[in-house]
């Protein structure tokens, strides 16, 4: 990973260990640089969490934007 990217193993509620119930592929970092949350899977970026906040909003846009939902998402 990128120098800028500090991994995140432990936040208030306890997102990043939820993001690996959902995939244990699943990363959460903050970018330094951007200022900003980040989730990776595999080396590569998922997903950037909006205005910085840590919550059951980021698991529940994870969850509706995971590929075995990709053609619904399209749809919307």
């Amino acid at each position: 990973m990128r120098a800028e990217l500090i991994p995140v193993s432990r936040d208030l509620y306890s997102v990043s260990e939820r993001l690996k119930e959902i995939d244990e592929r699943y990363e959460l970092f903050y970018n330094v640089r951007l200022g900003r949350y980040e989730i990776y899977a595999s080396g590569a970026l998922q997903l950037t969490v909006p205005r910085g906040e840590l919550d059951a909003r980021v698991l529940a846009r994870v969850r509706e934007t995971r590929i075995e939902r990709a053609e619904k998402v399209l749809d919307e």
